[in-house]
């Protein structure tokens, strides 16, 4: 999934194990009830998504290898922690 659009799009009780976000695009996206586990969001833009009652684990949303920066502008996390 690595460079993918996901704009606007709705994913709901998916899993999302060892997966690969890396510079995918997920503007305004809805994850609901969806787990996440050892996820690579390095790079990704996530301007406005909603992670909305997820599990959130292992994922990485760190720097990326040319320096950019996982964006989380207006992303919400509703009643979904992440957690190391």
């Amino acid at each position: 999934m690595e460079d993918a659009d996901f704009n606007s799009a709705v994913f709901f009780d998916c899993d999302f194990i060892s997966s690969d976000f890396y510079w995918a695009l997920a503007f305004s996206a809805r994850f609901i009830e969806c787990r996440f586990d050892t996820v690579d969001f390095r790079g990704a833009n996530l301007t406005g998504a909603f992670f909305i009652d997820c599990q959130i684990s292992n994922c990485d949303f760190s720097k990326d290898n040319l320096g950019s920066e996982t964006n989380l502008s207006e992303t919400s996390f509703i009643n979904s922690p992440r957690k190391a």
